[in-house]
């Protein structure tokens, strides 16, 4: 019985040890004296197309934050330099990114034209060039953390949204990758705040979580849609 217990628990131990060893060292993928951020919600900051790994997020480097991307054509082992993707007068953070083969998308919150809205753009050659910012929303509230996924060329973005006198959900979708975009929808209705949205999509089903405090404690929620939003 005891040698029965001993090779458990070193079988055990070498099966942990073999989980552990599946991660390697930290990879450090910024370097400059400001800071360097990623999205403070559930937004993707990194998304993949086989081998090739791109990743965005905010960083203050030149005195204002601004949103940068950088790429990687071999699972992450090396990475090419830092592209700056915004030259905002104002503030631009809170990226999110999805990839499809060369196509890679990036939204983010920026206060450029003095007031907190959502920003997009585009690279359809794996990021190696670049569409103009399109501003998203339009509204005298705060617009803030966006995110971002895509089914196809279909695109669906949601974000938290004050205009109504309290914070709620809104969404919007692109049928063409990008290029055109749907009027905006209101997703949430309560006395509460809804906030940290979500969201994923996969053929014609789209889930968007998001915490909301309607219950007196802020729980996660969930709506799903079954027509690609």
């Amino acid at each position: 019985m005891k040698l029965i217990k001993f090779l458990f628990f070193a079988l055990l131990f070498c099966f942990q040890a073999g989980t552990i060893a599946q991660w390697e060292s930290d990879t450090r993928l910024t370097n400059n004296s400001s800071q360097s951020l990623p999205a403070y919600n559930n937004a993707k900051t990194i998304g993949s197309d086989g081998s090739t790994l791109h990743t965005v997020w905010a960083d203050g480097r030149d005195g204002n934050l601004e949103i940068y991307y950088k790429r990687s054509a071999n699972s992450g082992v090396s990475w090419n330099a830092d592209i700056r993707l915004t030259n905002s007068t104002g503030s631009s953070y809170y990226p999110a990114i999805h990839v499809s083969g060369n196509t890679v998308l990036v939204i983010w919150t920026d206060n450029r034209d003095g007031n907190y809205e959502i920003y997009f753009k585009r690279s359809d050659d794996g990021g190696n060039t670049w569409s103009a910012d399109t501003r998203l929303t339009n509204n005298a509230s705060v617009s803030d953390y966006p995110s971002i996924d895509a089914s196809g060329s279909i695109v669906i973005i949601a974000w938290q949204d004050n205009r109504d006198g309290n914070w709620e959900l809104y969404y919007k979708r692109s049928p063409d990758n990008g290029l055109s975009w749907s009027d905006e929808m209101r997703l949430t209705n309560n006395s509460s705040v809804s906030e940290l949205p979500a969201i994923c999509a996969e053929g014609n089903f789209v889930y968007i979580t998001w915490c909301n405090s309607r219950d007196g404690n802020k729980e996660k929620k969930k709506k799903k849609s079954v027509n690609g939003g």
